[in-house]
């Protein structure tokens, strides 16, 4: 029996390199707003708790002086601070008995299901900052009225007046936000949108006024206000120490723990400009 591999030896070192592969898959796939903001997980990956952001302000422009004199200007740099302190797990305990007699692969079911679990986690943390931007947002809280396409502009104006770039610009919509404006023939009829079909054959937007548009359930609740949002990549930022560790625990009966954890931290790092809060309807 010298070339029989058991459980727990030699086994141990594949298997959970299976789970882990499942996992990543999973969170990839439910991950919709990391992939849009500024991801300094590279300054952070290996040591440290903090990550340091710099932003140069914005200059004047002066006339020159008689005799070419020229008007100093004192310009200090902005510090943003990413603080990595969100350590999150899931932890699941497998019995033997149901390992053995299940028609699925529990323990890779259970790293699929972490995996998603991680990759919303993230998103929510996200999506749940939008109170530190400080333009004034858009539609009221008090007696919230459907997504439209006022409010759609509204944002736009919003971020182009703070001289934002076109590009990396994202609409992050709840479900009910996208179904509102859904309904509005501006933005599925044929006619009126220049493509060969309606939207209502597959309900998607691909860009709106030239920005990507995110529909996800994620985006926060306040009462009966959907805080949606429109920024720009710079407005959100996310460093990521801890990407996803799934691992076994020790056993102690006859059961299997698997525990996946994260460690990450997010904050709105451009809060002045870099994105606006339209408030709709829930």
């Amino acid at each position: 029996m010298a070339n029989e591999i058991r459980h727990g030896t030699e086994a141990d070192v594949a298997i959970p390199i299976v789970w882990r592969a499942t996992a990543y898959q999973s969170r990839y796939a439910s991950q919709k707003v990391v992939p849009r903001v500024l991801n300094v997980t590279q300054d952070i990956a290996k040591r440290g708790d903090t990550v340091n952001l710099s932003f140069f302000p914005t200059a004047s422009v002066n006339t020159v002086g008689s005799g070419g004199s020229v008007t100093n200007q004192a310009l200090t740099l902005t510090q943003v601070q990413i603080v990595v302190d969100q350590w999150n797990e899931i932890t699941v305990d497998v019995e033997d008995m149901s390992d053995l007699q299940s028609g699925v692969d529990l323990m890779e079911g259970f790293s699929k299901m972490i995996g998603l679990k991680q990759g919303e986690d993230i998103d929510t943390y996200l999506l749940a900052l939008h109170a530190s931007f400080t333009p004034t947002a858009i539609g009221d809280t008090a007696s919230p009225t459907p997504l439209d396409d006022d409010m759609v502009l509204s944002a736009v104006v919003t971020l182009d007046d703070a001289k934002e770039p076109d590009e990396d610009r994202t609409w992050f919509f709840s479900p009910i936000a996208k179904a509102n404006l859904l309904k509005l023939d501006k933005f599925t009829t044929a006619e009126k949108t220049g493509l060969t079909k309606g939207l209502q054959i597959n309900g998607a937007f691909g860009e709106l006024y030239g920005s990507a548009v995110i529909t996800t359930p994620l985006v926060a609740t306040s009462g009966n206000v959907r805080k949606n949002l429109y920024i720009h990549k710079e407005g959100l930022g996310v460093a990521i120490q801890r990407n996803l560790n799934i691992e076994k625990l020790a056993r102690t009966k006859k059961s299997q723990p698997l525990s996946g954890d994260w460690l990450y931290g997010a904050k709105a790092v451009r809060t002045a400009t870099g994105g606006v809060v339209i408030n709709s309807a829930k």
